[in-house]
């Protein structure tokens, strides 16, 4: 019988949801007081120190969420303030390394994508912009001109 032993964060929350497993760092959106609001953070340790990935929203919370992992790269939609809900990516667990892959519906409304899958290599999941409605097929390799939306574009789907 597997057994797990808990791990409590040396630091409080006021929040913390959304939690993801990617190769042993758990990531979670998480507001700990310090007035950065709902960010993107990650813990790997027993000892339970969490560390913040990066501030994406400088004026308010990011609320990152729908988490989704492919190839140790963590997936996830997120509001940096000037986007709306887009399609974000964390590789390696670094400010660095977190970055929007692509603003599907440009200015502050955001795609809200969400119903991340992987198949053949690619990612799939379901946003909208403003020539598509809700829901609308897209596709991504993790690249900006890797990323496509919309039923045009996907007719081989």
């Amino acid at each position: 019988m597997e057994t797990t032993t808990p791990v409590l964060l040396a630091q409080e929350f006021a929040s913390i949801i959304n939690l993801h497993d990617v190769n042993g760092t758990v990531y979670f959106a998480g507001d700990n007081g310090s007035g950065t609001g709902v960010e993107l953070w990650k813990t790997n340790s027993v000892a339970g120190d969490a560390v913040l990935v990066t501030d994406i929203n400088k004026s308010g919370s990011s609320n990152p969420g729908n988490f989704f992992s492919y190839n140790g790269v963590l997936y996830f939609k997120a509001d940096d303030g000037h986007n709306g809900k887009e399609l974000w990516k964390c590789e390696g667990g670094t400010s660095l390394g977190t970055k929007l892959v692509k603003d599907i519906y440009a200015g502050p409304g955001g795609s809200n994508m969400q119903d991340l899958t992987e198949s053949g290599g690619r990612i799939y999941f379901t946003a909208s912009d403003k020539d598509h409605t809700a829901g609308s097929f897209g596709t991504t390799d993790g690249t900006d001109n890797g990323t496509s939306h919309g039923g045009r574009h996907l007719a081989w789907f």
